[in-house]
């Protein structure tokens, strides 16, 4: 099992906002990661999602979620 890495949580967050109706963004604290999601003229939210591993399940939650799977999939053959 290959380790995540800070550009898997990039490549995972550009995947599904090319898919979803607002900007993620991974911001990368001290020590712990965010996750900004910006929806434009109508605000901001942030999750505080902690280590890789966490933001990690975090953005797979939302491909889960979003049925963006088989899309993502196809997407990192």
């Amino acid at each position: 099992m290959r380790k995540t890495i800070g550009q898997d949580l990039l490549k995972k967050a550009d995947f599904l906002s090319n898919y979803l109706d607002y900007k993620i963004v991974i911001r990368n604290g001290e020590k712990y990661f965010y996750i900004w999601f910006d929806y434009g003229c109508e605000g901001q939210d942030c999750v505080y999602t902690g280590t890789v591993s966490e933001c990690n399940n975090y953005l797979n939650a939302m491909i889960r979620k979003n049925h963006l799977k088989d899309e993502w999939v196809e997407e990192n053959r």
